[in-house]
């Protein structure tokens, strides 16, 4: 059994030239899917956060990282493109976290 990725499920809906900025991964904490999309797909993005929550049902809400860690509680800046909460509870080790992106 393949995995589909990201690319695959956009491909048909963006120009082939912009294909290769496609992120090729991004992060889930408890419900919310994180990806760093670049400024050529910004006019993409909400079809991408689309595609995203296709691939797992689980996610509820998708951010894009719109900035480097910075400060002294390593903190980024994100945008919603999909969803409406950034609160989320994630799940380790036998734990239960809940979070404020």
């Amino acid at each position: 059994m393949s995995k589909t990725s990201l690319k695959d499920l956009v491909e048909k809906e963006l120009p082939a030239e912009l294909i290769e900025y496609v992120p090729n991964r991004f992060d889930v904490v408890g419900d919310i899917a994180i990806v760093s999309i670049p400024p050529a797909l910004r006019n993409y993005s909400e079809m991408i956060a689309t595609k995203i929550v296709s691939m797992r049902s689980s996610i509820q809400t998708v951010l894009n990282k719109v900035s480097r860690v910075k400060g002294d509680h390593r903190v980024s800046d994100f945008e919603i493109l999909l969803g409406d909460s950034t609160v989320t509870t994630h799940g380790e080790f036998k734990h239960r976290y809940r979070l404020d992106l």
